[in-house]
C-alpha cells in the first residue's frame, strides 16, 4: 500500500544554484541520502547550457555556499564530509576531466563573495575580513586583512563583473550598518559606511554593476511578524521601493535588467523585476521558485516547482524568454503518486476568509468518505504552496498518505504570508484559539462540500504547526489522532527555555492570551490519541516543552506515545531521524 520509505529518502532535492557571469554554466547542489554516514550529503553537479553536458563535481558532505569566479573556476565553501560545522575554501575547476576541489585556505569560513580577482571572506566568529587573490600559489596567506569591531551577517558583491561589494554589520547596540568595500594598495581593506535608511533588521542583498546603488531588505518594525521591505540606497538617500505592495519582499540580485525579486502571493512564491512600487513578473513557465535563484545579465538559474513538477533546476534565458530543466529530477518518481494539488477557499467563523492547499490520489475521482490529514505549516509566519512538494511533507508522510487514500488539507491560517501584513499579524495576542477557529473551520467546509469522514481526520504539524495540531486537537473534536512535532506546550516554559524569547513577546503581548493559548494551561474538551516526537537538541522548542505534553497527555488519560529522538535538533536532519519519523507516524496512523 505505502511507497517504500527507503525509495522516498533516495529522492534526491535541490537546494542551491549558482551561474557563472556569462549565464553559460549553472552549478547546483541536491541533498543525498547517505545512509552509511547517516547524513544528508550536498553533492554538486555542473551544467553547460551550450553543450548540454552534465558532470557531478563534489559527491560528499555538506557545501554551505558556491559562487563562479568566471565560466571555468568555481568556489565552494565545503566540509569536505566532517559534517562538524567547520568550513574551508575550496576552487574547482569546471571546464575540463579534472575537476578535483583544490584547498584556497585552511581558515574556517562563514561566508564568502567573489570580488575583484579573487574571494571576499568572513571568518574569526565574522569579526575579520579577507580578501584572497586566487591565483596558482592557492595557499598563500590572504592578500589582505581587517579586523571589524561589529559582526558581519552579510556579504554581497556587483554582478555580473564582481567589482564593487558591501558588508551588513550588526553592532551590539545600534540597527545594521551597511559599508562600501574599498581596496586599494595603500590602505588594503577599508569600510566606508553608506546612508542607510529607518528600518529594522536591515541587511544588504545586491549592489548595482557601477556600485552607486545598494538593495536591501528591511523591516519596518522589530516584531517578527513585520512585513520584509525592499530598500534602494545611493550616497545620500534610500527609497522603499516595495512600500505599496503589500509582501514580503526578498532580493534575489540586481544586474543591468534591474532588481529581482522573490515575493509569495496567495498559495505561489513569484519572481519578478521591482522598480518604484511595481513588479513585472516573470514568465516562467507557471513555476513558483521558493527555495534559490541567482542572476547575471542574461540567465537565471532557480529552483522551481509546480503543482504538477517535482523541485527541478531551470535555467530562464532572459533574451530568448526560454526556460530549460537542468536536473531533470523527474526521472526519479517512476512509481511514485505525487497526486493532484488544488487551492481550497473558505470562510473562518469571524468570516475572515481563508485559503489552502487541497491535494489527493490521481486516481481518487470521489473524495466522499474519504479520511483526511490535515497538515499544517509553522513559522506562522510561513505558508502552505500550490506545488508538488514542499519542506514539510519532509516531516509529514505525505505520499504514504495519499497512497492509502487520505486527502490532504493544508490550511493557510491567519498569521500566513502571501496576504499581506494586516493578515500576517491578525493573530498577534490571539495565538491558539483563532488558529482552531481557522482549522476547524476549514475541516468544516470540506465536508459540506466533499462529503470527508470526519471520523477519520488526523492532524500533523510540526514547530507552530505541532503547537497547532496539539491544541485544536485537545481544544476541539476536529481530529481523532494528532501527531505533533516539537510543539510548544506552554508559553510561559516556551519563552524561558527557547533561544528566541522575543517570538512570545511579538505574537503574544498579553499574559492573559499567554495563560489561555497554552495547550496544557487547561483541562481537554476532547481526548485525541497523540504522539509526541521532539528532538532531544532542539534549541528552539526544547525537549522541557515535549516532556510537558506528554505529562499532560498521561494526567488526562489521552492515549498518546512520545518518540524522543537523540541527538535531533528543531529541523530533522539525519536520514536516520526522518526515517523514524516517518514510519513511526505511519504506525500510529493506521493502527
Amino acid at each position: 500500500m505505502f511507497p517504500d520509505v527507503n525509495k522516498l529518502l533516495a529522492l534526491k532535492r535541490p537546494d542551491r544554484v549558482a551561474i557563472a557571469p556569462s549565464g553559460k554554466v549553472i552549478a547546483y547542489t541536491q541533498l543525498v541520502s547517505n545512509l552509511e554516514k547517516n547524513q544528508f550529503d550536498r553533492c554538486c553537479w555542473c551544467y553547460n547550457t551550450d553543450t548540454l553536458e552534465q558532470q557531478q563535481i563534489v559527491d560528499h558532505g555538506d557545501i554551505r555556499q558556491l559562487h563562479f569566479l568566471d565560466d571555468t573556476r568555481l568556489v565552494i565553501l565545503w566540509d569536505d564530509g566532517r559534517f562538524d560545522g567547520s568550513y574551508l575554501l575550496y576552487l574547482i575547476h569546471t571546464s575540463g576531466a579534472e575537476s578535483n576541489p583544490i584547498l584556497l585556505s585552511h581558515k574556517h569560513v562563514s561566508m564568502f563573495t567573489p570580488f575583484r580577482s579573487g574571494v571576499l571572506y568572513t571568518c574569526t566568529n565574522n569579526t575579520q575580513l579577507e580578501y584572497k587573490v586566487v591565483t596558482k600559489s592557492y595557499l598563500d596567506k590572504p592578500d589582505y586583512t581587517l579586523k571589524s569591531q561589529a559582526r558581519i551577517i552579510n556579504i554581497v558583491s556587483s554582478k555580473p563583473s564582481a567589482l564593487h561589494a558591501v558588508v551588513t554589520l550588526k553592532q551590539a547596540s545600534n540597527p545594521s550598518l551597511i559599508a562600501r568595500v574599498e581596496l586599494t594598495e595603500q590602505h588594503g581593506l577599508t569600510l566606508i559606511p553608506i546612508h542607510s535608511p529607518p528600518a529594522h533588521q536591515l541587511i544588504a542583498k545586491a549592489i548595482s554593476e557601477c556600485g552607486q546603488k545598494v538593495y536591501a531588505q528591511g523591516c519596518n518594525n522589530n516584531a517578527r511578524y513585520a512585513q520584509k521591505d525592499t530598500w534602494e540606497i545611493t550616497h545620500d538617500q534610500a527609497s522603499c521601493l516595495s512600500e505599496h505592495i503589500d509582501r514580503d519582499t526578498e532580493i534575489i540580485g540586481h544586474t543591468t535588467n534591474g532588481l529581482l525579486i522573490r515575493f509569495v502571493d496567495g498559495l505561489t512564491a513569484k519572481l519578478g523585476w521591482l522598480d518604484k512600487h511595481h513588479i513585472t513578473l516573470l514568465n516562467i513557465n507557471g513555476l513558483s521558485s521558493r527555495i534559490d535563484a541567482e542572476l547575471t545579465d542574461n540567465a537565471l538559474v532557480f529552483i522551481g516547482q509546480s503543482a504538477k513538477h517535482f523541485p527541478d533546476v531551470f535555467c530562464f534565458n532572459l533574451n530568448k524568454q526560454k526556460v530549460i530543466n537542468v536536473s531533470g529530477n523527474h526521472t526519479q518518481l517512476t512509481g511514485l503518486d505525487f497526486g493532484l494539488a488544488k487551492g481550497f477557499n473558505w470562510c473562518s467563523e469571524d468570516g475572515l476568509s481563508l485559503q489552502g492547499v487541497l491535494r489527493f490520489s490521481k486516481n481518487q475521482s470521489n473524495l466522499a468518505q474519504a479520511p483526511v490529514a490535515v497538515i499544517i505549516h509553522g513559522g506562522p509566519k510561513d505558508f502552505s504552496e500550490l506545488q508538488l512538494f514542499s519542506d514539510h511533507h519532509w516531516y509529514a508522510p505525505y505520499l504514504p498518505l495519499l497512497a492509502a487514500g487520505y486527502v490532504i488539507f493544508e490550511p493557510n491560517y491567519r498569521g500566513s504570508i502571501g496576504q499581506g501584513q494586516a493578515f500576517a499579524q491578525i493573530n498577534v495576542d490571539h495565538l491558539g484559539r483563532l488558529d482552531m477557529q481557522d482549522i476547524c473551520s476549514g475541516i468544516k467546509a470540506l465536508h459540506k462540500q466533499y462529503a470527508i469522514d470526519l471520523k477519520q481526520v488526523i492532524g500533523i504539524g510540526w514547530s507552530q504547526g505541532g503547537y497547532i495540531c496539539a491544541y485544536t486537537g485537545c481544544h476541539s473534536n476536529a481530529f481523532t489522532k494528532v501527531i505533533i512535532g516539537a510543539a510548544i506546550s506552554d508559553w510561559h516554559t516556551y519563552q524561558a527555555v527557547t533561544d528566541i524569547p522575543d517570538f512570545v513577546s511579538d505574537y503574544l503581548p498579553s499574559n492573559t492570551a499567554r495563560l489561555e493559548a497554552s495547550v496544557i494551561n487547561s483541562p481537554p474538551t476532547h481526548k485525541p490519541d497523540m504522539l509526541i516526537i521532539h528532538g532531544t537538541n532542539d534549541f528552539r522548542v526544547p525537549i522541557q516543552c515535549a516532556q510537558q505534553l506528554s505529562e499532560y497527555a498521561f494526567k488526562n488519560k489521552i492515549t498518546h506515545r512520545s518518540l524522543f529522538i537523540e541527538g535531533m535538533k528543531h529541523r530533522v536532519n539525519k536520514p536516520s531521524e526522518l526515517k523514524s519519523i516517518w514510519t513511526n507516524s505511519l504506525e500510529w496512523i493506521i493502527n
